[in-house]
């Protein structure tokens, strides 16, 4: 994929009916409501509770600090010093996959480069919505040259549903009749694509009931999701669509809330290769240009809050 293939303004527009940052305003129904399911007050509208709005803009997928990989970036048998006396299989669960979003740099999508001020502007906004002003915030928001995005592979086995025999017969059939919406292996814990140093984690998360949640990752117009291996590939440096929730933690013991943007799909609009192709003989590449007026902070991958 070229950089003069990236898809029309229209179809951009049709990935994603949530909130757009590129927008002149927030709508008025948006506030932060409570959920016992995640542990934190999460964005929604007003007239659809039950359900996190998401709300999307088009990045590139920074080359720094990139985490969204299957082992986060963590070295099982040379552990750091502050996880030496843990298990295996906690150290897998304290990992906090992460990536930094940037502008991406383009004049021909959407509204161009200008678009970064308004995504900035009304991610501010938003956490305004959240009540508490007395508290300290930490923003998503990265000294305001980027946003970072999280994700959490590992979470609890939901418990199954209860079927009845002709909803058994009748989702069977379906199955049969859809070979091609098969499972890739690695899209589960018992074949997540990480070294042998982990085995033993994995058969001890197995028996605890955990399972992973692959992200929701493609190259635009191919319905096939990015596998797990592939995922550095295919997305660093990526210029891409994503959406994703924001919640905010409250933390009563430090008087602190943070906020964080959680992953909920990514679509790669122009591929790694083809932004690389863009910056061939600069000394840096283009998202440096970007932020050479700001010192970014590294990210931790692990033991984050």
């Amino acid at each position: 994929m070229s950089l003069s293939s990236a898809p029309p303004a229209d179809e951009i527009l049709s990935l994603n009916t949530g909130f757009n940052l590129g927008s002149d305003s927030l709508p008025d129904a948006l506030k932060f409501a409570y959920s016992r399911d995640l542990n934190a007050s999460v964005l929604v509208s007003s007239e659809a509770m039950d359900e996190p709005i998401e709300v999307w803009g088009v990045f590139k997928i920074s080359r720094d600090s990139f985490s969204f990989t299957p082992t986060v970036g963590y070295d099982m048998i040379n552990k750091p010093a502050y996880d030496r006396n843990k298990s295996d299989e906690d150290c897998w669960l304290n990992l906090r996959p992460a990536v930094n979003l940037l502008p991406h740099g383009h004049d021909t999508i959407l509204g161009g480069t200008s678009t970064w001020t308004k995504y900035v502007a009304n991610i501010k906004s938003i956490e305004k919505l959240y009540k508490d002003t007395k508290a300290s915030r930490q923003s998503v928001l990265l000294e305001n040259w980027g946003i970072k995005l999280s994700h959490k592979f590992l979470v609890d086995k939901p418990a199954p549903v209860a079927t009845t025999d002709s909803d058994t017969e009748e989702e069977g059939e379906a199955d049969r009749a859809s070979p091609a919406d098969t499972i890739h292996p690695q899209f589960t814990l018992e074949n997540w694509p990480v070294p042998e140093s982990w085995d033993s984690a994995r058969l001890s998360l197995l028996d605890r009931g955990y399972s992973i949640r692959p992200l929701e990752a493609y190259i635009h117009k191919k319905e096939e999701p990015i596998r797990p291996s592939r995922y550095e590939r295919k997305l660093k440096g990526a210029i891409a669509h994503v959406s994703f929730i924001i919640l905010a933690y409250k933390f009563a013991q430090d008087n602190r809330i943070r906020f964080s943007a959680v992953a909920r799909r990514i679509t790669v609009l122009i591929t790694p290769t083809a932004t690389a192709s863009r910056g061939k003989g600069k000394r840096k590449e283009t998202e440096t240009e970007a932020e050479d007026t700001h010192k970014k902070p590294k990210l931790t991958p692990t033991n984050e809050l």
